[in-house]
């Protein structure tokens, strides 16, 4: 995904708000967080995989696996030409 940090920050802001990680410093730099999934957040990621996996069924609708493996080599291509 392509977030600047703005975005990636206001991400952040609404997880922590909701529960699902916190920031939590690192010892050896003063500049540096590192993310937690806090316990609420593991609890939470069974029914996001399930939402996820209904979507992605429902985008992928009528696509067969040879599409699907096309498109994923043309973006493997697109990420080794940046």
């Amino acid at each position: 995904m392509d977030y600047d940090r703005g975005a990636m920050s206001r991400m952040i802001d609404r997880l922590e708000t909701k529960g699902l990680l916190r920031r939590v410093a690192l010892a050896h730099t003063r500049r540096t967080m590192a993310l937690e999934v806090t316990e609420a957040g593991k609890a939470a990621f069974p029914k996001m995989q399930a939402c996820l996996t209904k979507v992605v069924n429902r985008l992928l609708k009528g696509v067969t696996k040879t599409q699907v493996r096309e498109v994923e080599k043309t973006l493997k291509q697109m990420l080794a030409n940046s």
